[in-house]
């Protein structure tokens, strides 16, 4: 029973010196003025993210992106010319050319870092068209959307 006593007087004592010990490194860091550790992290984290994603360079060309848009009309090709769907807009981007490279130069093409995705926006507008149509390209796997 003695042994359990000095054991636990022990326990007791070593904590309330690792506890001293802790509250002295903070008295020590508070006479050093360096802040809370999270303040300057969060600093760090804002100043080192912003520019790199301000400075982002696209992953796709011109050339891929239109590699891109070919695939979508041949797919719409195929398919058999819906009039209706997810693949109707491939008439717009063609717009009655023989050729989508004849009109490529024409769409308003924007790439924005910022925007979730890393997309590419294309706006397209045209006879075949229904008004400005949109259509999305993921930067990093070529995805289109609308």
């Amino acid at each position: 029973m003695r042994l359990l006593t000095a054991i636990s007087i022990a326990s007791l004592v070593v904590s309330i010196a690792a506890v001293v010990f802790v509250l002295g490194l903070y008295a020590e860091l508070d006479k050093l003025g360096l802040g809370t550790p999270t303040e300057h992290t969060q600093d760090l984290e804002k100043d080192a993210t912003t520019p790199l994603l301000e400075e982002a360079e696209p992953n796709l060309t011109d050339q891929m992106l239109l590699g891109v848009l070919e695939q979508y009309h041949q797919a719409y090709k195929q398919a058999g010319y819906p009039m209706g769907g997810f693949l109707s807009g491939a008439r717009c981007l063609r717009g009655g050319e023989m050729a989508m490279g004849n009109r490529y130069g024409d769409f308003k093409k924007s790439f924005d870092p910022k925007r979730i995705g890393r997309e590419w926006e294309l706006q397209v507008t045209g006879g075949y068209c229904d008004g400005i149509e949109y259509f999305y390209i993921n930067d990093a796997t070529g995805k289109l959307s609308r």
